[in-house]
């Protein structure tokens, strides 16, 4: 059976929108997250900086995390009868004890590959996915991959403006593609 290495934030979940949700309550703004452009959110969030790690970590990040759109559940499921689906994410400890904990809780999914985040490397390479297929939101994590077919997920932004391969903007274009 083929695997699939399928990225959580900005993949699975709409992690940019409930960054910036948090975000506007914290610091009492009005920032729209369909702009947000930049990796560290900085172009509408100017004052998250300092503080993103801590909101990626938060519990509040997880309570209400809506998934990515209305297909994500129905086409992540349908992807499962058709291949191996491995979750394959990044983040510092805090944060990918809690994903795990979600990913498992709403999407009754276990085989999941959690990594830590060293300094500010983005990068997935160190998993063999030879063969294999990987649905990424970073284009880093597409360059550097040694999957077969490499699908860029979501929208256009800074950090996956040079992509030119493969991409979808949401699970159905995912579910087209792929089944």
């Amino acid at each position: 059976m083929k695997k699939i290495f399928l990225d959580f934030d900005g993949t699975i979940v709409n992690s940019v929108k409930k960054i910036v949700q948090l975000y506007n309550e914290r610091f009492q703004k009005q920032a729209e997250w369909t702009k947000v452009n930049k990796w560290n959110f900085t172009d509408q969030c100017p004052e998250i900086e300092s503080s993103i790690k801590s909101f990626f970590a938060s519990d509040e990040f997880y309570e209400d995390l809506e998934l990515y759109d209305f297909n994500t559940l129905r086409v992540f499921n349908l992807l499962k009868n058709k291949y191996e689906v491995i979750i394959c994410t990044i983040g510092c400890v805090d944060n990918v004890a809690k994903k795990s904990q979600w990913i498992k809780k709403n999407l009754k999914h276990e085989n999941i590959i959690l990594l830590a985040k060293d300094n500010n490397i983005m990068d997935k390479s160190i998993i063999d996915m030879s063969g294999g297929i990987i649905i990424d939101d970073h284009e880093n994590n597409l360059f550097t991959s040694n999957a077969d077919i490499k699908i860029n997920f979501g929208l256009k932004r800074e950090w996956n403006q040079n992509w030119s391969g493969l991409a979808c903007s949401n699970w159905q274009e995912l579910e087209s593609l792929l089944l």
